[in-house]
């Protein structure tokens, strides 16, 4: 895995404080499949925030979205293109970040959404089941000292030799995550279920996962 030297945010300000520290929150495992789950996330996300820290929330696709584009694809063709299966996917997984955004912003939060791409996400150049292979950290070091929050659609990067958009394979999600927080040395959770109201119910830092 290669990383791109990010900001430095780990050393002291020119006031002598200390930076907020990096917690990557993996909703992988969660299902966003309605508007009440994405308040739920958000509730999540604006918690975490609380406590002081930047949160980098790694969001699986918007459910509806994602049964629809399934239905979409089974009408059109029984044998679509890989490039194009990845194409139309990652409309999903921009939608759960987008509209996770404008709900930490309702609950009084700053927060910017990104796709692989904008987020640094590096692949290879397989269509449908890419794997990670370079994190470039820089937009996300710059929005955190924006916003705070940063909202990444985490199923998705971009070619480092074609320069084409593509899917993640199995456990992609996991693999931004970690690698995201090891390139901005921070920690990564994963977040295995909601309550009812929205703080988190069950959270991991799985070995796999935790990065420090």
């Amino acid at each position: 895995m290669t990383y791109t030297a990010a900001a430095p945010r780990l050393e002291p300000d020119a006031a002598g404080a200390e930076p907020a520290r990096v917690v990557v929150l993996n909703f992988g495992s969660v299902a966003v499949g309605d508007t009440e789950a994405v308040g739920r996330v958000a509730a999540t996300i604006v918690a975490e925030r609380a406590h002081g820290v930047d949160v980098v929330a790694v969001l699986p696709p918007y459910g509806r979205a994602a049964d629809e584009l399934a239905r979409l694809v089974s009408a059109v063709s029984a044998s679509p293109h890989p490039r194009e299966l990845d194409m139309l996917v990652s409309s999903g997984a921009s939608m759960a970040a987008a509209l996770c955004a404008m709900a930490v912003h309702r609950r009084g939060c700053r927060a910017v959404s990104l796709e692989g791409a904008q987020a640094g996400i590096v692949t290879d150049g397989a269509h449908t089941c890419a794997e990670v292979v370079e994190i470039r950290p820089e937009r996300i070091e710059s929005e955190l000292q924006r916003h705070g929050v940063v909202l990444v659609s985490g199923a998705h990067g971009v070619s480092r030799d074609t320069g084409e958009l593509t899917t993640l394979g199995a456990g992609g999600h996991d693999a931004v995550a970690r690698e995201l927080a090891a390139a901005l040395g921070g920690e990564a959770v994963h977040v295995r279920e909601l309550d009812g109201d929205g703080p988190l119910c069950s959270r991991e830092f799985d070995a796999s996962l935790r990065t420090r």
